[in-house]
């Protein structure tokens, strides 16, 4: 589960259709303003930051001008089609995405396991508007998680997500898998969300190791996409999820 800074994100956005597409170096750097307070963050508890490395909308001027022409190209603003769809759907069930993926959250728990953070689990964190923050995922992770979820759901004879769900949840300001206050959906949940810890630590510098892991990660999910030609969009969660699900 980031932060970010730069542009803040217009709140609009979260519930709207269309998303938009942050160039790579800019999504690596949108972790750290995400839910992490420090110099890139500067944002007001109550503001809407971006949740791990990817959470909030706030990108750097200085990064964007790293880009080459033909990367900031293939990465600029274009809505989400249902080709875009229909393709990470598909590249969820890959081999080589689950891989990279469970690959992924080896590599969190094993980072986890060595800086030892508190989670009192009180839910805070899901709840997006009230704690000031927001998550974005890729729209593969989205897929890849609404399949993983949805497929332990079936197997103990429970419905998979519905779009009337993720409307809910929107209009709460929470995540539509919070369940009586905690995550109903925990071995399923996505990369963000298993970075991010409440807990500052005792240096106050957790946020510092959060952004390395989460920008490492992002980097790696970026190059897989390209690396099996799926679309790279960077949503929030529940746009995403909005757009993945397929059960009204």
């Amino acid at each position: 589960m980031g932060r970010k800074e730069g542009r803040k994100e217009d709140r609009k956005t979260g519930s709207g259709r269309i998303g938009l597409a942050i160039p790579p170096l800019l999504s690596v750097n949108l972790f750290v303003s995400l839910l992490l307070p420090g110099p890139l963050s500067g944002l007001s508890k109550r503001s809407t930051r971006a949740f791990p490395c990817p959470p909030c909308l706030r990108a750097s001027v200085r990064e964007s001008k790293n880009l080459d022409a033909s990367r900031h190209a293939k990465y600029a603003v274009r809505v989400i089609t249902p080709d875009d769809i229909a393709r990470w759907r598909e590249a969820a069930r890959h081999p080589e995405v689950a891989a990279f993926f469970e690959s992924g959250r080896l590599r969190v728990a094993e980072v986890v396991r060595e800086k030892r953070p508190i989670c009192l689990a009180s839910g805070a964190c899901c709840r997006f508007e009230a704690y000031g923050h927001r998550m974005y995922v890729s729209g593969l992770e989205a897929a890849f998680v609404v399949a993983r979820i949805d497929a332990a759901r079936a197997a103990r004879a429970a419905n998979p997500l519905r779009l009337y769900e993720v409307t809910d949840a929107r209009a709460r300001g929470d995540c539509p898998y919070l369940r009586a206050g905690l995550c109903g959906e925990h071995e399923e949940r996505p990369l963000g969300c298993r970075i991010y810890f409440c807990d500052k630590g005792a240096d106050g510098r957790a946020a510092e190791w959060q952004s390395a892991l989460y920008e490492e990660l992002h980097a790696a999910i970026i190059a897989l996409h390209e690396r099996i030609g799926a679309p790279y969009r960077y949503l929030e969660w529940r746009e995403a999820l909005a757009a993945v699900t397929q059960s009204g």
